[in-house]
């Protein structure tokens, strides 16, 4: 509470006094360090819970690009993540992306590949695991002359256990949704958070219907069916995802988890060296650079050099 109390009266003390710029950044950042931590009532001053601050939170006044990141649900660290791209065969770092740790690794996806092509890089897949495999990100990358390789995400709670988007045809031409029993319908909601349309199938059709209780679980018994912009993409990911092809290009995937590991036990990638999104970029591409010369002199040494591969990993 004292901390609080004192910065307050610097904040007091600094109000309207002509300041440097660099004190002004200062300044500015108190005051975003306690409107993002601190609670105040009448009567009392306490830090906020995590759950109530802010999902882009200043953790720390040195560092300002640093960020909170999760590895899993009860793993959390500070700092930053490192994406990388490596091909297949010849296991050659391609691209290195970092982001604040509060990012998704599936953000950069895109960008990473289709940064490529100015070197003649197009490969004909990339390879990831399911948080690459939004539908935004297969459509871009399919433009791009990449398909994209990646379990589809898991169902959610509401959608779990009954009859999945692939048994319903969707109509773009007419808007129409045709559930499996050959119910037709044209009503929809948009859904602006998820970039959806939500279908609406009759309650009096839905009720009577045989197969009710396989096809939803919703409390009034109607179906509701979900249809994104990247509906097309993401029903070409379900029939791609059931074939041999598909379980043969993720086989190739685990490598990348490998060079991952060398990264940081070997070359120090994971700590930060330097503060800022920038100068950890630097440290990133240079240890990437390290690591793809030893790549290099191996594959000579082996005679193994040739052309390489277009089929990516994450």
């Amino acid at each position: 509470m004292q901390v609080v109390l004192d910065a307050r009266r610097v904040l007091e003390e600094t109000e309207g006094v002509k300041v440097g710029r660099d004190l002004r950044k200062r300044i500015e950042m108190l005051k975003r360090i306690l409107q993002e931590n601190v609670k105040e009532s009448e009567e009392r001053i306490e830090e906020r819970e995590y759950k109530d601050k802010p999902r882009d939170l200043l953790v720390s006044p040195i560092d300002e690009d640093a960020r909170y990141g999760c590895k899993s649900t009860t793993k959390r660290f500070m700092g930053y993540k490192a994406n990388i791209t490596e091909s297949v065969k010849n296991r050659f770092i391609t691209n290195v992306e970092v982001i604040r740790g509060n990012k998704r690794e599936a953000e950069t996806a895109v960008q990473l590949v289709i940064e490529q092509k100015k070197n003649g890089l197009v490969p004909q897949k990339l390879i990831g695991d399911a948080g690459y495999s939004d539908g935004i990100n297969r459509k871009m990358l399919k433009d791009n002359g990449t398909k994209m390789v990646a379990p589809l995400r898991e169902v959610n709670g509401r959608s779990q256990a009954v009859y999945p988007k692939s048994m319903f045809t969707f109509n773009e031409r007419t808007q129409t949704l045709t559930c499996p029993q050959g119910v037709e319908t044209t009503s929809q909601m948009r859904d602006v958070r998820h970039g959806q349309k939500q279908f609406h199938f009759p309650i009096g059709k839905c009720r009577v219907c045989k197969v009710q209780r396989e096809c939803t679980k919703e409390k009034d018994g109607r179906r509701v069916v979900g249809i994104s912009m990247f509906n097309k993409e993401l029903r070409e990911a379900e029939v791609y995802n059931v074939t041999e092809e598909f379980k043969k290009d993720m086989k190739l995937r685990p490598p990348i988890e490998g060079k991952l590991s060398e990264l940081i036990r070997y070359h120090g990638l994971r700590r930060a060296r330097y503060r800022g999104l920038i100068k950890v970029r630097l440290q990133t591409l240079f240890t990437a650079a390290a690591v793809n010369i030893k790549r290099w002199i191996k594959l000579i040494l082996e005679g193994l050099i040739g052309q390489p591969e277009v089929a990516m990993g994450f």
